[in-house]
């Protein structure tokens, strides 16, 4: 399977460019089908919200930063 690879970085960029915002209840909620997020880079945006990425695969640094962070690394479930 071929993922898309997206780092940190690039996703607090994006956040500090006002690409993402928060729902409702004030949860940055990123979803990213066929991507893999890769710990490249710090998260430098300052977050005044819970962050919560959904994607296919995280390398274990990726998912470290985002919970030191505050948030959450959930993966999107197989199909067999």
């Amino acid at each position: 399977k071929e993922y898309l690879i997206i780092s940190l970085e690039t996703l607090s960029n994006q956040i500090t460019a006002g690409k993402h915002a928060p729902n409702a209840d004030g949860v940055y909620e990123i979803v990213l089908p066929k991507t893999k997020v890769l710990s490249n880079g710090p998260i430098k945006c300052k977050l005044s919200h819970k962050l919560s990425i959904k994607a296919h695969g995280f390398s274990k640094n990726a998912v470290e930063k985002i919970k030191a962070a505050g948030g959450n690394a959930i993966r999107f479930e197989q199909k067999t």
